[in-house]
């Protein structure tokens, strides 16, 4: 009998990118910001340039900074990450859908080789930066068969629930907190709440 399938997004799910993001901006860019400044509500789209109060423009310039500068491979894994991963690789198919572009693949697949050896059967790219974005993970979901997607994006959750796929809202981010999910859509505040969740 062929395993589940369970899509899962790296930043902010698998890995600490909001951590990594802070202490590189707060160094770059001389800014003195704490964990806090980064707890504010504000929408995904436009998350880090609401934190740093700057337009879309600068943001763009400050976070393509972060990346150049080799942020993704600097990413320290989510506390349980690694042990729940472990465990639930064991029951299900673990497919990893990021809305990374395909040019960071070689430190996305370096950062994975290092921190998840062995673990993920495959690696989609999601072009989420279009029109019709919201759909993207979606549908590449109901290409891989997937059950379930753990994701921290509350449309990509919203958007995976409609097309039949079991949706977990991943972490209890300012971009993401919304005190009424829709039915069918269940908050995992962290990777314990995620073992709980599948039993592992």
């Amino acid at each position: 009998m062929s395993k589940q399938v369970i899509a899962v997004d790296l930043d902010d799910v698998l890995g600490d990118n909001l951590g990594t993001v802070r202490e590189f901006i707060n160094t770059e860019f001389d800014l003195n910001h704490s964990a806090k400044h980064y707890d504010i509500i504000a929408p995904y789209w436009s998350y880090w340039e609401t934190v740093w109060g700057v337009d879309d423009k600068e943001g763009r310039r400050m976070f393509d900074s972060y990346i150049k500068n080799g942020g993704h491979l600097k990413q320290k894994t989510l506390p349980q990450a690694t042990r729940v991963i472990a465990k639930l690789e064991q029951q299900y198919r673990l497919i990893i859908v990021t809305a990374r572009k395909l040019e960071h693949a070689d430190e996305t697949h370096q950062w994975l080789n290092q921190h998840f050896p062995s673990v993920f059967h495959d690696v989609k790219f999601v072009p989420v930066w279009g029109s019709d974005s919201s759909a993207n993970k979606a549908r590449i979901c109901q290409e891989i068969g997937a059950g379930y997607l753990i994701d921290d994006n509350l449309e990509h959750c919203l958007a995976a629930h409609d097309a039949g796929v079991t949706a977990l809202l991943f972490g209890n981010y300012g971009w993401n907190r919304n005190d009424n999910l829709s039915e069918g859509i269940t908050r995992v505040k962290d990777w314990q709440a995620v073992a709980e969740y599948f039993g592992v």
